[in-house]
């Protein structure tokens, strides 16, 4: 592991003085400034990306892709108040972008706002009910705002179009233990696991549910894995 992190860092090296070379000899050229930049963020070097990509901004504010990455950069280093303004101006620019409105979502997550993280998350779902990721964040959400009902509906419609999401199949089984609906909760659980999702949360309420319904050996044995 350590060589290839190595060999890693040595071509990233490499291709960092590529780059600057070829910034200096053509410092007009964007492509060879965007791709600086995606190197800067590849090596966590996000004050250097973003100020290059600000400066890209400036000279030319009708390019989207300088203000795309800038906004990721925002959200990679902890700054999601920041993406959160230029999300908003790139859904200006194009408002049936499902992903830019997604991320307003994911910004609002970050910064604690529940219900407006709901609100768009639930305006990027009727636009790409095929992205099952909002699914499984409107889940979450449901999750901490105890709306299990929500939660239920919002695991089961995604199921509709992926019978198999692992993840999904837990929030499933999650909500309707928590509805008192335990044999459905533990058929749920059972597919998640079998589809791979073998994380703590899917082991616990397996064994709760076995618990619940009476089979005591299969609880100990699940609780005692948890």
């Amino acid at each position: 592991l350590g060589s290839i992190a190595e060999s890693r860092l040595m071509r990233q090296d490499s291709a960092l003085i590529y780059l600057l070379n070829a910034r200096q000899a053509s410092p007009e050229n964007i492509k060879i400034s965007t791709a600086l930049s995606s190197l800067y963020a590849e090596m966590r070097r996000f004050g250097d990306a973003i100020e290059l990509l600000e400066s890209l901004a400036r000279k030319d504010s009708t390019l989207t892709g300088p203000f795309i990455q800038l906004a990721s950069l925002y959200l990679r280093s902890g700054r999601p108040r920041v993406a959160l303004d230029l999300y908003y101006y790139l859904h200006g620019l194009e408002p049936e972008n499902y992903s830019f409105i997604k991320n307003i979502a994911l910004c609002y997550r970050q910064t604690g706002n529940d219900m407006k993280a709901v609100s768009y998350y639930r305006r990027a779902h009727e636009i790409a009910p095929g992205d099952l990721s909002i699914n499984s964040a409107l889940a979450s959400l449901y999750l901490k705002m105890k709306n299990y009902e929500q939660g239920l509906e919002i695991a089961e419609s995604g199921l509709i179009i992926d019978t198999r999401n692992a993840d999904l199949l837990f929030w499933s089984g999650f909500f309707n233990y928590a509805m008192g609906n335990y044999n459905t909760a533990l058929t749920r659980l059972i597919m998640a696991e079998q589809e791979g999702n073998e994380s703590i949360n899917v082991i616990q309420y397996l064994g709760i549910c076995y618990y619940l319904l009476g089979n005591y050996q299969m609880a100990v044995d699940y609780l005692e894995k948890a």
